[in-house]
């Protein structure tokens, strides 16, 4: 796990400079304080950069950026390849001697066999750049889930990339003039969606999407891998299809036992993340089928002790359970008060979520472990959270609602509802009856109307156009027709990978931790795809019915909680201002967090 950072040259006479490249290399050491390096061509005209947090093969053979030994390939390199023990022999029947026991080496043999195919070949999470000298081009790609993040900027002189968008601004070349785009999608959603970032000349590099550079200039992103296209595709095969519960059960068990055994790879020691809940505890069990030195840990939040949310007595039985060597770390408003700066500054692109995993991952840091497993993901994959019936209960409920009905409900009832209710009731029949619609009154944290109250009018209306929100959201669903894939698309391709993924690796790589997410696997869900289409798709009771050690009913039956910290009333204990403590809750902490980021845009009354 490392961070990346680099600049090309798009026209002769431009020159890279070595100390932006140790710039914005610098500010990635958080991601990888084991190692640095940077390597600048001949002439000049590409740069690499790399931060090492050493995982497989922790001696300096594996420093980066790393070298082809014959060919004039270079590679920087964030990420884990999982399927690298099966690549390694590959490479080897191919006649190919390997230097090292990383999976970094690796990448530079297959790009020289494979070329931009190389993807294809990959499982795992990742974004890498790899320099081809004799081509003079430089390939860039993110793994079909968006696991690591890739952020890239171009001013028609130099392209500049990076796994952060603090290492871009860093450099001190990238305009920081603000995107309409992402600061309004930040205050819809929480998050600021792919491909936009805060700031109006840096992309996001989509996920499951490959960018090159070479002589001719950029080519437009070019895509790898379309989760509705597959699902899609699926669908046609297998919607009839009935298996048997116990094809279901086993197919789920070897599946979810596979992933685990490949994301316990490590030559490092390993934590997972133990929650109250039957995802991390689903991951414990496959772990201790595996190896019988397994290390848990869990976060107990003070304000939660006595009450449902409070995750450490059912963390604690099933550490006792399968008898692991089990850790319990607890926080308060205290260590939020002492901290908020401090998340603040760690949240790269602006987000409602992750302080959770930046408390947790703190604790794995001080605890010695560079490695954790997290359950994250296992909710997308068996149609764990309320939303897979609620959106879909909203769109048969509305379907009738004629064209044009919604707007105009809207705008004469919505002063009404903002002052009784919520305002997301004001646009129940403008969206309610279409799942890309649906989805966002359920997902949404503010509503469109509500956007020029915060932020300048004129922003608030070009985001809303530049976003095309709900036409992003449909696309993401493609021709798929079976609700309960409907949902997981856009649970997968929107919550997950733009606020889950994104908040889940800012908050650990600030503590130099690597997080792995077993059920973010692009081949278990490849395995599970005919399930996951089927007439009867899988859930979380064909998951309890496989695992190999039996837990309490109390965790395997327990009601969705979620892992959460209880930010309102943190809030209101850690912020002095008034108007923040009346405007509590995740709306409040949105506009903190954007006044802190983007104070230029917020109308001059809210900025706290």
């Amino acid at each position: 796990m490392c961070g990346i950072a680099g600049a090309v040259a798009l026209a002769q006479g431009t020159i890279i400079n070595d100390e932006e490249i140790e710039r914005m290399t610098y500010a990635l050491r958080r991601r990888g304080p084991d190692s640095s390096g940077i390597w600048v061509s001949t002439n000049r005209m590409t740069g690499l950069g790399n931060r090492r947090l050493a995982i497989l093969d922790i001696s300096d053979a594996g420093r980066q950026p790393m070298k082809h030994p014959q060919r004039q390939l270079w590679v920087t390199f964030n990420g884990e390849i999982y399927n690298y023990p099966e690549l390694r022999g590959r490479l080897q029947r191919e006649g190919i001697k390997l230097h090292t026991t990383c999976d970094t080496e690796a990448l530079l043999h297959l790009y020289d066999l494979y070329g931009d195919n190389i993807v294809h070949y990959l499982s795992g999470m990742y974004a890498f750049a790899i320099w081809d000298g004799e081509k003079q081009r430089l390939l860039l790609a993110r793994d079909p889930y968006g696991i690591k993040p890739l952020y890239w900027s171009s001013d028609g002189k130099v392209l500049r990339f990076a796994s952060e968008v603090r290492s871009l601004k860093a450099g001190g070349k990238v305009s920081t003039s603000i995107s309409a785009a992402g600061a309004v999608g930040f205050l819809l959603l929480g998050y600021v969606p792919e491909p936009h970032s805060l700031f109006a000349n840096v992309q996001s590099l989509r996920s499951g999407h490959i960018l090159v550079v070479d002589r001719n200039g950029i080519k437009s992103p070019k895509p790898f891998f379309s989760f509705a296209d597959t699902f899609s595709s699926h669908e046609d095969v297998y919607a009839s299809w009935a298996p048997s519960k116990g094809e279901v059960v086993e197919r789920v068990s070897n599946t979810l036992r596979s992933s685990v055994a490949r994301h316990l790879l490590s030559d490092v020691p390993i934590v997972i993340f133990l929650s109250s809940g039957l995802d991390s505890a689903s991951i414990a069990s496959y772990a201790k089928t595996i190896k019988d030195d397994v290390n848990t840990l869990t976060l107990s939040v003070d304000e939660f002790r006595d009450r449902p949310e409070g995750e450490s007595g059912l963390a604690k039985e099933t550490a006792l359970v399968l008898s692991t060597n089990h850790r319990q770390i607890s926080v308060s408003v205290r260590d939020f008060t002492s901290s908020i700066d401090e998340i603040v500054t760690a949240i790269d692109q602006p987000s409602i979520d992750g302080v959770n995993s930046w408390f947790v991952s703190r604790a794995a840091a001080n605890a010695g472990f560079k490695v954790a497993l997290s359950g994250l993901g296992g909710d997308e994959i068996f149609r764990g959270y309320s939303s897979f019936y609620q959106v879909s209960r909203m769109v048969s409920a509305l379907n009738w609602v004629p064209s044009g009905f919604g707007r105009c409900f809207r705008i004469i009832s919505s002063d009404l509802i903002k002052r009784f209710g919520s305002p997301k009731y004001a646009g129940l029949f403008e969206f309610g009856s279409s799942y890309s619609g649906a989805y966002f009154l359920r997902r949404g944290l503010f509503m469109p109307w509500e956007l020029p109250d915060i932020i300048d009018p004129d922003i608030a209306r070009t985001g809303w156009e530049e976003l095309a929100l709900l036409t992003c959201l449909k696309e993401s669903i493609g021709s798929t027709m079976s609700p309960a894939v409907r949902m997981m698309l856009l649970e997968t391709q929107w919550y997950m990978r733009n606020q889950l993924l994104r908040d889940t690796d800012w908050a650990s790589m600030w503590h130099s931790l690597e997080i792995r997410v077993p059920y973010v696997d692009l081949r278990l869900m490849m395995e599970l795809v005919p399930l996951l289409v089927c007439e009867t798709p899988p859930s979380k009771k064909e998951m309890v019915q496989g695992l190999p050690i039996r837990l309490s009913p109390k965790v395997t039956e327990l009601k969705k909680l979620g892992f959460s910290v209880p930010i309102q009333e943190w809030l209101v204990n850690s912020v002095d201002d008034p108007k923040m403590a009346a405007d509590r809750g995740l709306r409040g902490w949105a506009k903190y967090i954007l006044s802190h980021q983007a104070p230029e845009i917020m109308k001059r009354e809210l900025v706290y």
